[in-house]
């Protein structure tokens, strides 16, 4: 047997020493040695540990596009869910109740540490993120541009000054902007614009990714299916889908026949402080189905950014790491899609 990926808790290490030594004992036998160890608080915490094994092991429980792969919206989303949360507390309360002997206490407390705590901190810091304000925002409905974003009358657009999040936090990365909203009818155009402190020290990769590059999720549901648009500094672009072909990652748009799923992309860097993207989508074609005036989708844009301006390399010299990166909504980063704001196209 080989340990590795992690730790398990106590019951699983007992379960696992104890058929190294003999594979044929049975489960329900090892159950009861294991448990009866907690002495009067042996039904809780058995109770405790299968209602986790059934709600984590029952496939049906678990969104078609997660069978196999588990993430902080599944496990407290889905899975540990706060009816499931509620009992699973019930159940610790009242084997720290029953416990007797000191050494009974000693152990209902480590199965407290090792397993219920790290559950706890895990539910609350995800349903704390959950609370956690979400972006709406509405494309006003302008004269057609014709799928052209150097046309589109932008000053008609919904606009909407932005200070942009740290990745995967709540807190502010320092970075300022302004986001633009519009459509036609028939395109939907997207204005992100990014304040930097020198225009002329951004890097276009020729692979785009991983920096400078804004990485733009757009997708009908706050899940997989989604697809996403890397964008270099001068407006070059590559965009793939997350889930729509056969559950697969990464699928480039090309798969689909229509590069970039017909969007149009510009960028303008001119005025040395101002990183600004200019985007066209099709409202047939930009998703897995067309979106209709009227409707929404949800959309989430993360900026990566390189640190070949001082400024940002003394940034990244004390937070660590080689770029920042920079997000619309707070508690977000790449494929992030639990928490990505929502557009609505005006009628």
């Amino acid at each position: 047997m080989m340990f590795n990926c992690g730790l398990r808790d106590d019951f699983e290490y007992f379960l696992g020493l104890r058929w190294m030594w003999d594979p044929d004992l049975p489960l329900e036998s090892l159950k009861q040695e294991f448990f009866s160890a907690y002495g009067p608080a042996a039904s809780a915490i058995r109770r405790f540990y299968e209602c986790v094994e059934a709600r984590y092991c029952d496939p049906e429980i678990y969104p078609k596009t997660a069978r196999g792969h588990q993430s902080a919206p599944v496990a407290w989303g889905v899975v540990g869910t706060k009816e499931t949360m509620d009992k699973l507390a019930d159940l610790m309360a009242k084997a720290e109740g029953a416990a007797e002997t000191e050494l009974e206490k000693k152990r209902v407390e480590l199965w407290k540490r090792g397993v219920w705590n790290y559950m706890k901190e895990g539910y609350d810091s995800f349903t704390t993120r959950m609370k956690a304000p979400m972006p709406a925002w509405t494309a006003k409905r302008v004269a057609s541009a014709a799928g052209d974003p150097k046309k589109v009358d932008w000053a008609k657009a919904g606009n909407y000054p932005i200070k942009f999040f740290g990745a995967g936090a709540d807190e502010l990365s320092g970075y300022d902007g302004n986001l633009r909203f519009a459509h036609d009818g028939r395109w939907f155009y997207f204005e992100l614009t990014m304040t930097v402190p020198d225009t002329t020290t951004l890097v276009n990769l020729p692979a785009i990714c991983s920096h400078d590059c804004w990485e733009i999720l757009m997708a009908r549901q706050k899940g997989q299916p989604y697809r996403c648009w890397f964008v270099a500094p001068d407006g070059r672009a590559n965009a793939a889908s997350w889930g729509e072909v056969n559950f697969r990652s990464g699928v480039p748009s090309e798969e689909s026949g229509c590069k970039n799923y017909g969007a149009v992309s510009v960028a303008d860097t001119s005025n040395g402080r101002d990183w600004i993207a200019r985007f066209a989508f099709p409202l047939d074609t930009f998703l897995d189905g067309p979106v209709k005036p009227g409707e929404s989708f949800h959309l989430n844009a993360v900026n990566c950014m390189g640190n070949e301006h001082p400024e940002v390399r003394k940034w990244c010299e004390t937070h660590g790491g080689r770029f920042i990166m920079s997000t619309l909504t707070s508690y977000t980063t790449v494929h992030t899609t639990d928490r990505i704001g929502t557009v609505t196209l005006e009628k």
